[in-house]
């Protein structure tokens, strides 16, 4: 999914400024891309809180781009 917010945010960031700030969505794409590079050095349980508490934000706000469009 972030790969696909990364690419997104490449050709058209405007979709995705509709619903949230740039910062918003840098933070996704970071922390995506210190996942991918520095998978051995995270903590499991900040991995695990990510997932429990950020992803259906995270799709509501990517369902609000694909409805706007």
């Amino acid at each position: 999914m972030e790969e696909a917010l990364k690419n997104l945010n490449k050709r058209e960031e405007e979709f995705l400024l509709k619903v949230a700030d740039k910062t918003y969505w840098s933070r996704i794409i970071k922390t995506r891309d210190f996942i991918s590079l520095h998978y051995v050095d995270i903590d499991a349980e900040t991995v695990f809180d990510i997932c429990s508490n950020e992803l259906e934000e995270i799709e509501r706000k990517i369902l609000e781009v694909k409805n706007n469009n």
